[in-house]
């Protein structure tokens, strides 16, 4: 056999001797089923995780119901203020003009617009 062969497999050995040693450790058993345990996963640890991620899914889609109700509230809300008159929204802009000096002062800076 080559020495290179020889020394593959004797280092394949090794790790395998030291993954089993790890794990099973050399006299405390206790140590090593804990070590054992964390590394293969505990069923409690699963079942908690699995308990934990059903609350979080749960609270998600009572959050997104929640935020529903809200926009069909905003929504029916404008639905039932409606659209507001040219008249009511220059009053809210704080113009003081009516709504035929509007229409002019627009004609205007709108022919002004396209003569630039």
């Amino acid at each position: 056999m080559e020495p290179r062969t020889l020394m593959i497999a004797a280092g394949a050995v090794i790790f395998v001797l030291a993954i089993g040693f790890a794990l099973l450790g050399g006299g405390n058993n206790s140590r090593a089923t804990k070590r054992a345990q964390s590394l293969t996963g505990n069923a409690k640890v699963a079942k908690a995780k699995s308990a934990n991620q059903d609350a979080q899914k749960d609270r998600r889609k009572h959050v997104a119901d929640s935020l529903k109700k809200i926009e069909d509230k905003q929504k029916e809300y404008k639905k039932k203020q409606g659209r507001q008159s040219l008249d009511q929204m220059l009053e809210q802009a704080g113009f003081e003009m009516s709504i035929r000096d509007f229409y002019m002062i627009s004609a205007i800076v709108g022919v002004i617009m396209v003569g630039i």
